[in-house]
């Protein structure tokens, strides 16, 4: 029966294979960069430079609450990708650790699914839906994925969005309103946490832990974002700008080690939630 379903599975990735093109490639590596960490490291802080932090904060956690969740399923089951021996598998950097479910698949199923839930609109919901196909064809398409991981990871992305909702969602929206006996505590067991690096997640919960400390400071700001399209365009290249620089600058400033990243993924934390606003409000945007 195994043979069987892996005959299938080889199949299916065989007849991608068959009809590459340098174009198809080029593509096809484009289209899976968008469901990438970089991605959603630039998308999800210019987020909260453009909605209300409750709902910038929900898209994030339910991202991260993803994460965990695939995580912890690829270490449970433990499958193997695509073999190199039965077919070339391409963008090999993006297909690492074991198979089943396809994050890809998985976190953009809960990213845009979760846009829609948020924001509504059918247009939205069906770029959601071309989004997350496409994806997930490009998983198979380069090789690094079997047809039932992308399956999975949708349905999988599914469940999780509908769990998050059901029972995480309530408590955790008391994150976004701001108040320091909640986020204090929570920022600071975050970075301590983060020093351990567990499921490999140490920078992501210290930049977690630097959002939240920065919500909690920024609520004596009296700080509210301007409507208009010049303030919100300036929000964002001043944002994400700012997020860039300490990203890359301060590692070529600081050094690439594990505690060092820690602290500037605090920094950037902090700098979505506080220090960006403290810029913000005196020029009015």
């Amino acid at each position: 029966m195994l043979t069987i379903v892996f005959t299938f599975e080889y199949n299916i990735l065989k007849f991608f294979e068959s009809i590459r093109t340098p174009f198809l490639n080029k593509l096809f590596i484009g289209i899976t960069k968008f469901g990438s960490f970089d991605f959603y490291i630039i998308v999800i802080p210019a987020l909260f430079f453009i909605v209300k932090e409750k709902k910038a904060y929900r898209i994030l956690f339910r991202l991260i609450f993803s994460y965990i969740v695939n995580t912890l399923l690829k270490n449970t089951f433990k499958l193997p990708r695509p073999s190199e021996e039965k077919l070339e598998v391409l963008f090999k950097e993006s297909g690492l650790g074991y198979g089943f479910p396809s994050g890809h698949a998985q976190n953009s199923m809960v990213f845009w699914l979760s846009l829609y839930t948020e924001f509504g609109g059918r247009i939205l919901l069906l770029i959601g839906i071309v989004a997350t196909l496409l994806i997930s064809l490009s998983r198979l398409y380069l090789g690094v994925h079997f047809f039932m991981d992308v399956v999975g990871g949708i349905a999988i992305g599914l469940i999780v969005l509908y769990l998050y909702i059901l029972i995480l969602q309530k408590p955790l929206d008391r994150i976004s309103e701001g108040k320091k006996s909640i986020t204090t505590p929570v920022s600071v067991g975050l970075l301590i946490i983060s020093f351990f690096n567990p499921f490999s997640m140490g920078t992501l919960l210290s930049s977690i832990s630097g959002l939240i400390l920065g919500t909690g400071v920024s609520s004596e700001l009296n700080y509210e974002m301007k409507r208009g399209t010049i303030p919100l365009i300036l929000r964002i290249v001043i944002g994400v700008g700012g997020l860039i620089l300490i990203r890359y600058e301060l590692k070529v400033v600081l050094g690439d080690t594990f505690y060092i990243n820690i602290i500037r993924y605090f920094i950037m934390g902090l700098w979505i939630t506080f220090i960006s606003k403290l810029l913000f409000k005196p020029l009015k945007i």
